[in-house]
C-alpha cells in the first residue's frame, strides 16, 4: 500500500478541525474531487447589481416579489419559505431559534472546500499532488484570503530521519487547513498527514510509514510519541487513525479496532472486549466507545432475480442484524446494548448491484455513528423516526416528522463532524441531480427539509458537510468528458 492508497482508505476524519488529507495530499482530476460538490446559479456581482435595481419593486410589489423568489428554486417542506438573498432565515419558526440560512460562494475551477475554509490552487498548473493552495474564509458570500504560515520540521523517530514542510492557515474561529505539504524523498512506505489535534491549531497528527502515529508541533521542535513503536510493530498497517474530540484517546483500525489513552502504553482491542468482529466504532465521551457488528445479510441471487423480474411480490433481501455494545475502556468492560434489523443504509453491501429496480423501504436501523457521535437513528414500519441517545439509552420519536420516500441507491447518509447532526442526501433517479436535502438535528429532535429544483441550475450532484452546522452543495460546469470547464458555485445551508 502506498501513501495515496492509505489516505484513500483513511478518508475524511469527522472533526471540525480535520485535515482533508486526500484533497491536499492526493489531488485527483477536477471532475473526480472527493465529495466536495459544486453548484452554478449566477455571478455574485451581477446578482448584487440586480438586487439594487429591483429593491424598491421587490419591497412593494407582491407579485413581482413572488416571481423573483421562484427563480432561485430554494424551498423546503412545510416550514421553509423562498428567499433570494444570502444570510436570510428560511424557516418560519425563528422565535424558537431554529432556522436555515443560505449563502452562495463563487469559487474558481481550481478551488475546493476544506474544513470550513476554501482552498484555491496558486500554481499555474494544478497537479494531483504537490500543488500549492491559498486558503480563504467566506464572509457574506465573498472569499477573504487568509495569511499563510509555513514551517519545516526535521526529526528522527524509531531510527529513521523524517522531514516535512507545511503551509497552513487558520481563521478566527480556529478552523485550520493545509495549503501545501512537502514529504521527504527519502521516506518509503506509507506516510500521511491526518488531522490537527482537536482543540489546537498548532499540533498535527502524522502517521509514519503506515504504522506509527505521532504528533508534531508547528511552532516547536520535537515529536510526541502516542503509542510506543514496539507496540505498533505488533499490528498490521493501519487503515484509519482518529484522535477523539476531547483529545484523550486514539482510535485505530488495523483490521480490528483498538483504542488507547494518549500517553499510555496499553492498547485495548475493542473486538476482544465485545467478543465479535466489529464493523465500526464511535467515541461517546468519558472513555466510553460505542461499537457495532453486522451479521447476516445474505442474498439468494436467484430469488432476487425473480423479484426484479416482478415474479415475486416481496423482496428476498435480508439486510442482516446489527449488534451494538457500549465499551468502558477504563473499566475494561463491554455491555451489549441490543440487536436491531439493518437496512440498505446500514448494510448497502446486501443489495444486489446490476438491477435497475430500487429496493423498497424497510424499517430498522438506518444510521450508526462513525468515529464520533452518541446517537443512532431507527425508522419503524410507519416511517416514524426515532433517535436513540447512546449515553442515556433513551429512544424518542421526532414529532411531526416521517422518513422521506427514499429510492436506494440514489441516497446517502452523512454524519456531521461532531456527530450531532445527520444529512440525508437524495438524488433524482433519472439524471442523478441532487434534489432533496434533509438534516436531522439529534439534540433538537427536529428534521429540517430543503427541497431543491435542479432542472435549470446545472451539474448539482453532490453535498457534504462544510462545517458542523453547514451543509455544502456545489455545482460545476463540465464538458462531455466530465472535466470542469468553468467556475463553481457553492451553496452553504447553515442549520441553526
Amino acid at each position: 500500500m502506498n501513501s495515496s492508497q492509505l489516505i484513500d482508505a483513511i478518508g475524511a476524519v469527522n472533526d471540525a478541525a480535520v485535515l482533508d488529507a486526500k484533497a491536499f495530499h492526493y489531488r485527483g482530476d477536477a471532475a473526480a474531487r472527493p465529495r466536495f460538490r459544486k453548484m452554478t446559479v449566477g455571478v455574485a456581482a451581477v446578482l448584487a447589481v440586480l438586487l439594487c435595481i429591483v429593491a424598491v419593486a421587490f419591497a412593494v410589489d407582491q407579485e413581482f416579489r413572488a416571481a423573483v423568489l421562484s427563480f432561485f428554486h430554494i424551498s423546503a417542506e412545510d416550514h421553509v419559505e423562498r428567499v433570494p438573498v444570502e444570510d436570510q432565515p428560511l424557516t418560519g419558526d425563528d422565535a424558537a431559534g431554529k432556522n436555515i440560512t443560505v449563502t452562495r460562494v463563487r469559487v474558481p475551477n481550481n478551488g475546493h472546500a476544506a474544513n470550513g475554509l476554501f482552498a484555491i490552487c496558486s500554481d499555474e498548473i494544478e497537479y494531483k499532488q504537490g500543488s500549492h493552495y491559498d486558503l480563504y474564509k467566506q464572509e457574506g458570500g465573498e472569499l477573504v484570503k487568509l495569511e499563510l504560515q509555513s514551517t519545516r520540521r526535521d526529526f528522527s523517530y524509531n531510527g529513521t530521519a523524517y522531514g516535512v514542510y507545511l503551509e497552513w492557515a487558520e481563521d478566527k474561529e480556529g478552523r485550520c487547513a493545509l495549503g501545501y505539504v512537502e514529504l521527504p524523498d527519502s521516506v518509503t512506505g506509507q506516510y500521511a498527514v491526518l488531522q490537527f489535534v482537536p482543540g489546537t491549531g498548532e499540533k498535527l497528527l502524522l502517521l509514519l510509514d503506515g504504522k506509527y502515529p505521532v504528533i508534531i508541533d508547528l511552532y516547536e521542535d520535537g515529536v510526541q510519541e502516542l503509542i510506543p513503536a514496539a507496540v505498533m510493530d505488533e499490528l498490521p498497517f493501519l487503515k484509519a487513525v482518529h484522535i477523539t474530540r476531547d483529545g484523550k484517546y486514539l482510535l485505530l483500525n488495523a483490521g480490528r479496532y483498538y483504542c488507547a489513552a494518549i500517553g499510555t502504553e496499553p492498547l485495548t482491542c475493542l473486538d476482544e472486549l465485545c467478543g465479535a468482529e466489529l464493523t465500526g466504532c464511535s467515541y461517546i465521551g468519558e472513555g466510553i466507545f460505542f461499537c457495532h457488528s453486522l451479521t447476516g445479510g445474505a442474498v439468494d441471487e436467484a430469488d432476487l432475480a425473480a423479484y426484479v423480474r416482478g415474479e415475486t411480490p416481496a423482496s428476498p433481501i435480508d439486510f442482516g442484524m446489527i449488534t451494538t455494545w457500549n465499551v468502558d475502556v477504563q473499566r475494561q468492560a463491554a455491555g451489549v446494548v441490543g440487536s436491531t434489523a439493518a437496512t440498505a443504509f446500514t448494510n448497502p453491501d446486501a443489495l444486489w448491484h446490476g438491477t435497475e429496480r430500487t429496493e423498497p423501504f424497510s424499517p430498522g436501523l438506518v444510521y450508526v455513528p462513525h468515529d464520533e457521535g452518541a446517537y443512532m437513528l431507527e425508522v419503524d414500519g410507519e416511517r416514524h423516526i426515532y433517535v436513540v441517545d447512546l449515553r442515556s439509552g433513551e429512544r424518542n420519536m421526532i414529532e411531526g416528522a416521517l422518513w422521506p420516500d427514499v429510492d436506494w441507491p440514489y441516497a446517502e447518509l452523512v454524519g456531521s463532524p461532531e456527530g450531532d447532526k445527520l444529512a440525508l442526501i437524495q438524488r433524482d433517479a433519472t439524471n442523478g441531480s441532487l434534489c432533496h436535502l434533509s438534516v436531522i438535528d439529534f439534540k433538537k429532535m427536529r428534521l429540517f427539509a430543503i427541497e431543491r429544483d435542479t432542472k435549470e441550475v446545472g451539474n448539482e450532484h453532490y453535498a457534504d458537510w462544510f462545517d458542523n452546522d453547514t451543509i455544502m452543495v456545489d455545482n460545476n460546469v463540465t464538458d462531455e468528458t466530465g472535466h470542469n470547464t468553468g467556475d463553481s458555485w457553492y451553496y452553504l445551508y447553515r442549520i441553526y
